[in-house]
């Protein structure tokens, strides 16, 4: 979080991801561990960046993504935008991470105490 109060992403952090779109099926949403590689605003006052990210529930070979989002709602919480697509409307949700969200969306059980992030990066090697 900001100074302002505000949720921020931050390169070299983890979060968590839900997509939102028809694509998805009666579902409606996808979720995943995303780690940030780098966040680019665009300077032309339309609220929206590149999101340069690592996306955990993706098939080895194709987790590095790069997304065109525009702001929606940004609060001390979580992050709603849209990202830019030619052919599918999609909703992007970015929160912090935390063990109950691994827990509850993969049935990952991160050992009581460990940091979330710690327990992602050893997961990842």
């Amino acid at each position: 979080m900001t100074p302002s109060g505000r949720f921020t992403l931050e390169a070299g952090c983890w979060y968590a991801l839900e997509l939102i779109g028809e694509e998805f099926g009666p579902s409606l949403r996808a979720y995943s561990p995303v780690k940030v590689f780098g966040v680019q605003l665009f300077k032309d006052g339309s609220r929206r960046f590149d999101l340069d990210f690592f996306h955990a529930n993706y098939p080895a070979g194709v987790q590095h993504k790069r997304y065109t989002i525009k702001t929606i709602e940004r609060n001390r919480f979580f992050l709603l935008g849209g990202v830019d697509r030619p052919s599918v409307s999609r909703f992007v949700l970015l929160s912090p991470i935390s063990a109950d969200w691994l827990n509850e969306h993969f049935q990952i059980e991160v050992p009581q105490g460990e940091d979330v992030e710690r327990f992602l990066e050893r997961q990842q090697t």
